[in-house]
């Protein structure tokens, strides 16, 4: 704060200048156009507007947490930080403008609200969701899962898709609770278990009690990739185990596939569908439904990979949205969401673009921008070259 500091040698062209806000002051960030040989100097200052209000969840003032800001809806780009304390928010030296505010802490799922501030200080009052999941381990710990810990994700989510979950560190009694969350479908499981841990999925009203346990009825799929790829820069071909629960397909196993095509997968007993992925965009994803596993037994499995075309989704807004997802229609009755073809950003609420390849045949790709209803089309791969793309636009 205070001091210079220069960048040299810059092309001309539209520059945005500004500061990584932690605490203490916001700074505004400045626009600027550079000409060829062009010197500009710029300052920096903290912006004159206020944004505050209560901050409650089931009526009750929240003590404590974490708050940021950043702006939207328009090209200044402000990030900010702020504080929560005895009931109360505050957001200090900001700019005019719209902006989303993240509210989070430890164990608690982070909820992001829309303000728009000024002329003047503006007053928002903020009231968080008041479902609650407690639990506890139902096992003892070994000496090598000291550092154990409980993700609470929602449906059709999983902790390598992004920052979308809470994960939490069981206390020494095996306790653990994670607050702040909206209604719906959430996946509790274990990260760091040395032997395996069925993952229980809560339909979740107000407050739900969870015991995690190991698997006791364990059962093998192994098989061979008949016609197998060599491993490319992202890796080689993998299979993703979805076992069929209430709620849906569930991410619940892993296995790569070896150069010689053999995969072996250790799972729970019961229904499941296999996704062959290669995330090289080199072969196609593949789901083999309604695969069996028993306890105690091994299932094998060939399968061929079929031709395929690479297909690109495409999502497209005027402005600033609060997400921008889709999910993908794989067979007539299996919609599985985009992170299972091509990652999420990592707060998971965009959708990477990036080419992958589907077998040819008919699918639906349904679009959510954050809107009251989703956009749905449908499309179809067939032979050609390059990429297929598909552009969803909001209407």
């Amino acid at each position: 704060r205070g001091e210079p500091h220069a960048f040299e040698r810059l092309a001309a062209g539209r520059y945005r200048v500004w500061t990584l806000n932690g605490a203490g002051a916001n700074y505004t960030p400045a626009l600027l156009e550079l000409g060829p040989g062009e010197t500009a100097e710029v300052v920096l200052r903290p912006g004159a507007l206020t944004l505050s209000g209560a901050l409650t969840c089931a009526g009750r003032p929240v003590l404590d947490g974490s708050l940021t800001a950043r702006s939207i809806r328009d090209e200044l780009g402000q990030r900010a930080s702020g504080r929560i304390a005895q009931g109360r928010y505050e957001l200090a030296d900001l700019a005019g403008g719209s902006y989303e505010l993240s509210i989070g802490g430890e164990g608690a799922m982070t909820q992001r609200f829309e303000a728009r501030v000024g002329p003047g200080d503006t007053t928002l009052d903020l009231e968080l969701p008041a479902g609650r999941i407690e639990g506890r381990l139902g096992f003892e710990r070994l000496e090598e899962e000291s550092e154990l810990e409980v993700t609470v994700f929602p449906h059709g989510w999983y902790p390598e898709s992004g920052n979308r979950g809470v994960l939490v560190t069981p206390d020494e009694a095996g306790g653990f609770a994670v607050r702040h969350l909206d209604p719906g479908d959430y996946v509790v499981s274990a990260r760091g278990a040395r032997r395996p841990v069925r993952a229980v999925v809560v339909r979740l009203a107000s407050t739900a009690e969870v015991v995690l346990e190991r698997e006791k009825a364990l059962g093998v799929v192994a098989g061979r990739i008949t016609n197998p790829l060599p491993a490319g820069p992202r890796g080689g071909l993998s299979i993703a185990a979805l076992r069929h629960e209430p709620t849906g397909l569930l991410r619940d196993g892993h296995a790569d596939v070896d150069a010689g095509g053999r995969f072996r997968a250790e799972l729970a007993a019961g229904r499941y569908d296999l996704l062959v992925s290669e995330f090289g965009g080199r072969a196609p994803f593949v789901l083999v439904p309604d695969v069996r596993v028993e306890a105690g037994a091994e299932t094998a499995l060939a399968v061929t990979l079929p031709p395929g075309r690479a297909v690109a989704i495409v999502l497209r807004a005027e402005g600033w949205t609060p997400r921008a997802t889709w999910r993908l229609r794989i067979d007539a009755d299996t919609w599985l969401p985009f992170v299972f073809f091509v990652g999420s950003q990592p707060d998971g609420r965009r959708a990477g673009s990036g080419p992958f390849q589907l077998p040819f045949g008919t699918y639906a790709v349904e679009a959510d921008f954050g809107d009251a209803a989703p956009l749905v089309t449908e499309f179809t791969v067939v032979p050609g070259e390059g990429t297929l793309e598909v552009v969803l636009t909001r209407p």
